[in-house]
This record gives C-alpha cells, sequence and structure tokens, in this order.
C-alpha cells in the first residue's frame, strides 16, 4: 500500500510538473509516452 502511494504521489508531482513546462513554451516528453518508430541503420531498419 505505500509503494502505491508513494508511486502515484511522484505520478501526480512528475505530471505536474511537465504540465507547467508545456505551458512555458518548453518542448517536454516523457521517457516511454511516444508512440514506438522506425530507425533505419547501416545494418537495417529497428523499431526503437
Amino acid at each position: 500500500m505505500g509503494r502505491h502511494l508513494i508511486a502515484t504521489a511522484l505520478e501526480v508531482e512528475v505530471t505536474e510538473m511537465v504540465n507547467e513546462l508545456k505551458s512555458a513554451g518548453r518542448d517536454v516528453v516523457r521517457n516511454g509516452y511516444l508512440p514506438e518508430r522506425s530507425i533505419t541503420t547501416a545494418i537495417g531498419d529497428e523499431r526503437g
């Protein structure tokens, strides 16, 4: 229960901070929150 409470509190705090930065005109993206994209390298295509 304690871990869930801490995780929820951190999620709320990070979300608020990201929203503040976005409203100030900053480009902010959290890790893992963008759709997958293809990356072409010298050895072929990769999903990243």
